[in-house]
């Protein structure tokens, strides 16, 4: 079979990288149709550079952000994230799939929908998202861990914090056993392991700390919402922090120690810029100029995420 690319070789900021315009398959022998491969990467294309319109200076990390194409990120900035520690924000993973999957549960259950229906359809939607960013390995780690949850709450049964991992881990490596030599895959599943290990412990001893303090000092009391808050974005940092400190340290050679207290800052940044800008592609489709106007909010929020990670990647003991 005759295959004719069309499309241009750009410099990619980690490896030279194929922007596909359009690519042809002419029928062989066999008499099959003209098939077009690689429409979804066109789509692809097509919505990077719709994002960098409406994001302007901010393009680049909206569409790290949302569609993993890191390659537009600036050398300086990349190495700020890194040096930072919440270079982990950027890549495509649970936290976004779980976003994404939270967003249309809620969405259908607001519609009146039912429990086991709105995960089924927030299931669908996630492995849609995946599909098309490419199935990046953390990403359909977390599809596969949301479908085991998602089936298991459909039949009624009881959910297990370790079957969905472990099977997540074994059909990603039956498909592809080079996986576990992949930095990617290891941290991933190292620091889901940390998560689903020590958050909850770990959560349980600062609020159970906490509780003594107050009583010591005479307030009682729970805490408030903010509190509990920040008790619970602590224990899930320091309990994947913990578990990927080892392979960080070993693949390479350098660890952020800022990435702690960074991340505590920059996840309520992220977790509100990411829903925010995918609403705003959304609503390209059918109303740009309320597209517009809330890309102007996102930016605003990217501002604040720039400025910080720029500040604590620059403190000279940062890494």
């Amino acid at each position: 079979r005759l295959v004719r690319v069309r499309g241009s070789w750009r410099a990619g900021r980690v490896r030279p990288y194929l922007n596909a315009l359009s690519v042809t398959v002419e029928a062989d022998a066999s008499g099959l149709p003209p098939l077009d491969l690689w429409t979804f990467v066109r789509w692809r294309s097509v919505l990077v550079d719709r994002i960098h319109e409406l994001f302007g200076e901010h393009g680049p990390l909206v569409s790290a952000l949302v569609l993993a194409r890191r390659e537009g990120l600036e050398p300086e900035m990349r190495s700020a994230f890194a040096s930072a520690g919440i270079a982990h924000l950027f890549a495509i993973s649970g936290f976004h799939v779980g976003l994404v999957a939270g967003l249309v549960f809620s969405l259908l259950r607001g519609m009146g929908r039912t429990r086991r229906d709105a995960s089924i359809w927030a299931m669908l939607v996630s492995w849609a998202y995946v599909g098309f960013i490419g199935f990046p390995a953390a990403a359909t780690r977390a599809a596969l861990i949301l479908t085991a949850v998602a089936g298991a709450g459909a039949r009624g049964g009881p959910t297990s914090r370790w079957a969905p991992l472990a099977s997540a881990a074994f059909l990603l490596l039956v498909s592809q056993p080079g996986l576990l030599r992949s930095a990617g895959f290891q941290l991933s599943f190292a620091g889901a392991v940390g998560l689903a290990a020590w958050a909850a412990p770990l959560r349980g001893g600062l609020i159970s700390a906490g509780q003594r303090i107050r009583r010591r000092t005479g307030r009682g009391g729970r805490g408030g919402p903010l509190e509990r808050a920040l008790v619970g974005a602590l224990a899930t940092g320091v309990a994947a922090t913990a578990a990927t400190f080892p392979i960080v340290a070993w693949h390479f050679e350098r660890v952020s120690l800022v990435g702690l207290a960074t991340t505590l800052v920059a996840t309520p940044l992220v977790t509100l810029a990411l829903p925010g800008a995918l609403v705003t592609v959304a609503l390209d489709f059918v109303w740009p100029g309320a597209a517009g106007f809330l890309a102007g909010g996102v930016s605003m929020l990217l501002d604040v995420l720039a400025a910080l990670t720029l500040y604590a990647a620059g403190l000279p003991w940062a890494t």
